[in-house]
Formats: structure tokens, sequence, C-alpha cells
């Protein structure tokens, strides 16, 4: 009997087809990601007819003069304020 000679196969396709899904698959999971930060920003509470009231960020003796950094730290931004 005569042996079957294997069909030779191509493995380009493959290979551009795995790179085409992983692509994909990563420009989904990017856009999610950043669909659910834009969420995580506006989920704040509305502070609309609120007063900004300085929060004091460190411990302030009587009659000592007060400078911004006592008051406001711009890593908190609006943390450093009681609504």
């Amino acid at each position: 009997m005569a042996k079957r000679r294997n069909a030779v196969v191509n493995p380009i396709p493959r290979i551009l087809l795995g790179l085409g899904v992983l692509f994909a698959g990563s420009l989904l999971a990017f856009f999610i990601l950043k669909l659910r930060a834009n969420e995580e920003l506006t989920d704040r509470p509305s502070r609309e007819g609120l007063v900004p009231v300085p929060r004091s960020l460190r411990n302030l003796v009587a009659f000592e003069k007060v400078q911004r950094e006592d008051v406001y730290n711009r890593e908190m931004g609006d943390e450093s304020y009681f609504w």
C-alpha cells in the first residue's frame, strides 16, 4: 500500500486569526475599563446648594498665622472641605 502524503498546512492564517482575536479582545477590554473609570468619576454626590467650609489639616493654635497649606491640600482636592 502506498503511503499518504500529509498535506502541507500553512500556519500564517491561524497566526493572523489568533492575533486578530487577541487585538479585538484587548481593544474591548480597554474600552470597558475606560467606561468604568468615567462612571466612577461621575458617581460623586451632588453638592448643589452646599457651602464648602475649610477643614484644618493640622492642629491650629489660637492667634497663630494660618497658611493655605494648613487648610487646603491639592492632593485631597474637594475632600479638604466640609460640605
